[in-house]
């Protein structure tokens, strides 16, 4: 006969048997945590979801304007006033003041618009002919500044080119012994400022002066050629 096991007889379980462990509570924490982070995942991409703009109203047609009816600006009397028409009492008629005189005193004569002339163009200038060229006896165009050298043989202009061989230097010497010296063409003239003083003529290379007299009638042909007719021209700053 078997024994009777009692109630505080252990009962062996068989080797080898799953043993059942409770579920851990922070287990379930961590679910529900993720849960929460998925809600407020799906909440901020529905936040930053594009919206969509507004659809505006489509604009009322506009409303076409009446076009003025042309003689509705008629007055008490009829006449129109947009064609220059007005009311004259002693004729009892609508008149234009510029075309019928109306004698009411109640409304004096209007005088009509002037007509004004149509603007005429101004005449074009006239060109002056410019004056003919001024031509010496050799042929130089003085009217332009040319002279005639007698030295080079040909018209020169001062400024230009100088009718002389003698160098400014070399007249600048004269300087000592007289107040004005002028180079005149081969020729250096020296005058002093005595009255009555003669006027001298020194030749290029030369130390012996040709002495001009101030009297004119006393003057030789030589001293005549040389006072009247040699250009001088290039004046020694003394």
């Amino acid at each position: 006969m078997k024994a009777k096991k009692s109630a505080n007889t252990p009962v062996n379980k068989p080797v080898g048997a799953p043993v059942k462990k409770p579920f851990p509570s922070y287990a379930i924490a961590v679910a529900v945590v993720a849960i929460l982070a998925v809600i407020a995942f799906i909440f901020i991409q529905q936040g930053n979801a594009p919206v969509a703009p507004p659809v505006a109203a489509p604009a009322a047609p506009p409303v076409p304007q009446a076009e003025p009816i042309v003689g509705g600006d008629r007055d008490a009397h009829g006449c129109i006033g947009s064609a220059g028409y007005v009311w004259c009492d002693s004729l009892s008629q609508c008149i234009r003041p510029w075309e019928t005189n109306c004698t009411s005193s109640a409304m004096p004569p209007v005088a009509a618009p002037p007509i004004l002339p149509a603007a005429v163009p101004p005449a074009p200038p006239v060109a002056q002919p410019a004056a003919p060229p001024s031509i010496d006896a050799h042929g130089c165009t003085t009217s332009s500044g040319f002279i005639w050298c007698e030295l080079k043989g040909k018209c020169l202009h001062p400024a230009k080119e100088n009718c002389t061989t003698i160098a400014s230097a070399d007249a600048f010497k004269y300087c000592d012994a007289y107040d004005h010296v002028l180079i005149c063409g081969d020729y250096i003239r020296a005058t002093n400022d005595v009255a009555g003083s003669s006027v001298f003529f020194y030749k290029k290379g030369s130390t012996t002066p040709i002495i001009c007299p101030p009297a004119t009638q006393s003057l030789s042909d030589e001293c005549r050629n040389l006072i009247f007719n040699m250009t001088c021209i290039v004046p020694v700053l003394c």
